[in-house]
């Protein structure tokens, strides 16, 4: 497997769980949101330390598009944390208005990165480093606390 079909299979996951709750109107979001935020909170994470890492040190790269992922990044955050408000201001939160904005947000970024930056690990990284770089992912991913 592609380093580029791990983080897609991750982005279509995260997506997925974005879709649920916004479709899950009859039920407290609460617990399906925190583990959505954890998830994408982990998969920004792994972005901008190991991969952006790894092509720094393995290639000599200067990722031109750095300071654009990391505003894209910044505004995800964001509104998740507009969404983390008001879950804890509302006893019956609806959130739905504020989950599709998230949805049109990820969708940009998804295809953002997809454009810019998934490219390099395909055509620039030779395959041992591709290797090295699935394992850091491997590792990363699985130790990484819950609130990266």
């Amino acid at each position: 497997m592609t380093i580029t079909e791990i983080l897609q299979r991750d982005h279509a996951r995260l997506e997925s769980q974005a879709k649920h709750l916004r479709d899950a109107n009859r039920r407290d979001p609460r617990r399906d949101f925190v583990t959505f935020s954890e998830a994408m909170s982990r998969h920004m994470f792994l972005e901008e330390h190991a991969i952006l890492a790894f092509l720094t040190t393995e290639n000599r790269c200067n990722y031109l598009d750095m300071p654009e992922l990391l505003r894209q990044h910044d505004a995800l955050r964001l509104q998740m944390a507009r969404i983390e408000e008001d879950l804890a201001a509302s006893a019956q939160p609806t959130i739905q208005g504020l989950i599709l904005q998230l949805l049109a947000e990820m969708d940009a970024h998804f295809l953002f990165e997809a454009q810019s930056l998934y490219g390099l690990f395909d055509a620039e990284l030779a395959e041992d480093q591709q290797q090295r770089l699935r394992g850091w992912l491997q590792v990363l991913g699985e130790t990484l606390p819950a609130q990266a």
